[in-house]
């Protein structure tokens, strides 16, 4: 008889462990909604809980046990098989990390706000307990993570393989290329002659006398799409021009995507993870319906994707920056910081370290590539934004963050707000619907009254009122700090967390206009003989981002963590090459934790599609993979 390599001891470690990861995991942190509120007694809290536990394990004992036999033989495997778990400080930085992330996203899902769960004893020992299930596999699994990677990059399996190989047998380039195309085809047939998003219409909207024209959305990408619209209402064929724009870039995502899948070969990326690649691009919803709506973010990405693929080849493949090389750079570089008004925060810091990493071989030529960049840009962003009457937009965006946590505080502790401090509230929000205007997971209602949005008057005199509100919020962050931290965790948690709120998001495929705009700038349709099919798709897209394993496709919090934990890897061992690539999609998580909207795929969408490059970058700097 054989004996088992694991002691009783440490049978016995992970059985407690799968204990309270199942427990943490099955929604331990969660039931008690009610037992929360201050004065209630210890007793009343325990038969909350125990009632909470009743119901739970009555409802999904299966799962429970299936996940209590997972945590059990995965943590066997991850702290006490051979080689020896070694656990370093960089582990144990991850595991708490993801942990207190988690929490604060758990907390904000279910009750939008910290005091909850930390009102009572009962309340902090349940939360002590589920941080314990959740940290103690993670130390584990990050702790073996270097070692696991080389598996990982090295993997098999012959039907991605197969795809890899018969796509980009011949043409590595080209055969992806066409190859996403054909696999997005269904849904551009449904959607014709294009998809137009919310934001789109909007800017479409800027067109008419009442509405101010200004830089929220890109101004010249504005300009663009209300110029493509009035030619194709002069032309007399609206739908025609609409899906020539379209056909334009549905064909510049498949190109930008089918060269990530050259540069992947190039780079020795296996077969196997290329052709996995290559499928979760073809089929997963997101990108053919961003492939067939118009709206900025398109070619934005694609730019992005782009930029990072010459990168890896210049730091990586040796490639010689040409003066047509050169001039592609400068041209993406352009196209990305007026396609997103953050697209400066990702360019520029990635030209710098490319430059350092490059050495002085290519140091004039990137030195000229930013310094064109940003004349172009401080040209187009000052005397010609002025010249088309168009208003900047830059204070409210850059104080969306402090708004809103002023507005929460005004819908919490209205009585201790002072006639001082509301005066100087007035001065730059409007005060008397502020507590209405407030959304937890989006802060667009409250910095869209941002009274001095549009000023063109004295500098002195917005700054002098801010100066005045700043006082007033600092003295109420004092009173009341933990309101500030609640309003912060509601508006970023979903990139941080894996919280199933505003995980999917897909753009909508049925053209999104305001009806004033019919008959004036636009009157594009589509065949409401496939409404019922395009319903169908969002309602199946929606379905599937929703289920166990597959919602990971949709969710922002996924590429936030890929991100950041290569980098930690990166950083240990300090392979600065590859930290070229990672700085900019670390600068777009930092973007989207401050974004306006919580969760939104969109947002994150640009380092989702440089994943896979990232993950190249990781396995070509053999030093990360080391323990």
């Amino acid at each position: 008889m054989n004996r088992s390599p694991y002691s009783d001891g440490q049978n016995l470690f992970c059985l407690l462990a799968a204990l309270l990861s199942t427990l943490s995991v099955q929604g331990l942190f969660f039931i008690l909604p009610d037992s929360g509120t201050p004065g209630m007694g210890g007793m009343y809290q325990l038969n909350a809980l125990l009632d909470g536990l009743g119901h739970a394990y009555s409802q999904n004992w299966l799962s429970w046990c299936c996940l209590m036999a997972f945590f059990f033989f995965a943590g066997r495997r991850l702290y006490f098989a051979e080689p020896k778990l070694r656990l370093r400080p960089f582990a144990v930085f991850l595991a708490a990390a993801f942990t207190l992330f988690f929490f604060i996203g758990a907390c904000m899902e279910k009750y939008g706000a910290f005091e909850p769960v930390l009102s009572g004893k009962i309340q902090l020992v349940l939360l002590g307990v589920s941080a314990a299930g959740c940290f103690i596999p993670l130390l584990a699994f990050f702790g073996r993570l270097p070692a696991m990677l080389p598996v990982l990059f090295s993997l098999r399996f012959a039907p991605a393989e197969k795809l890899a190989r018969r796509v980009q047998a011949k043409r590595p380039l080209l055969g992806p290329m066409l190859f996403f195309a054909l696999c997005w085809l269904p849904v551009w047939l449904i959607a014709f002659p294009g998809g137009l998003a919310s934001d789109t219409g909007t800017q479409l909207g800027m067109y008419l006398p009442e509405n101010i024209f200004n830089n929220h959305y890109p101004y010249l990408v504005t300009l663009f799409y209300i110029a493509v619209s009035r030619l194709g209402m002069m032309l007399g064929a609206p739908g025609v021009v609409l899906f020539l724009l379209t056909t334009v870039q549905y064909f510049w995502q498949a190109f930008a995507l089918g060269y990530m899948m050259r540069t992947l070969q190039r780079l020795g990326v296996s077969d196997a993870l290329r052709g996995i690649c290559m499928a979760l691009f073809g089929v997963v919803s997101i990108w053919p319906i961003y492939a067939v709506c118009v709206q900025k973010d398109t070619p934005y990405v694609g730019g992005i994707v782009l930029l990072m693929c010459i990168c890896a080849e210049l730091l990586y493949l040796g490639r010689a920056l040409t003066p047509r090389l050169t001039a592609a750079l400068l041209a993406l570089c352009l196209l990305i910081v007026h396609t997103r008004n953050n697209g400066i925060y990702l360019c520029l810091p990635l030209l710098v370290a490319l430059a350092a990493a490059l050495g002085r071989r290519y140091l004039g030529k990137l030195a000229g590539v930013i310094a064109v960049m940003l004349a172009v840009y401080a040209f187009t962003q000052g005397q010609l934004m002025e010249a088309v009457h168009c208003y900047g937009n830059e204070t409210q965006e850059m104080l969306s963050v402090p708004f809103q946590q002023t507005a929460r505080y005004v819908k919490q502790y209205p009585d201790e707000v002072t006639e001082e401090e509301q005066e100087a509230i007035e001065d730059v929000l409007i005060y008397d619907t502020l507590a209405e205007r407030y959304e937890p997971y989006m802060s667009d209602a409250v910095k869209m009254q941002y009274r001095l949005r549009f000023y063109r008057g004295d500098d002195g005199h917005e700054r002098e009122l801010l100066q005045i509100y700043f006082k007033t919020w600092a003295a109420q962050f004092q009173k009341h700090p933990l309101v500030y931290l609640e309003a912060t965790a509601n508006n970023m948690y979903g990139f941080i967390a894996p919280i199933s709120y505003r995980v999917l998001g897909p753009v909508e495929l049925n053209i999104d206009v305001d009806p004033a705009l019919e008959h004036s700038v636009v009157d594009y349709t589509q065949p409401q003989a496939l409404a019922p099919v395009r319903t169908l798709y969002c309602k199946l897209s929606t379905f599937v981002g929703k289920m166990p394993f597959f919602s990971l496709l949709y969710s922002p919090f996924v590429a936030t963590w890929i991100v950041c934990v290569g980098a930690v890897l990166l950083l240990r061992k300090k392979c600065w090459r590859a930290m070229v690539l990672y700085l900019p999609m670390l600068l777009n998580v930092a973007v989207c934790l401050v974004s306006p909207i919580n969760a939104s795929t969109r947002y994150m969408l640009c380092a989702t599609a440089c994943l896979p490059l990232l993950l190249a970058a990781l396995q070509n700097e053999p030093d990360s993979h080391k323990t």
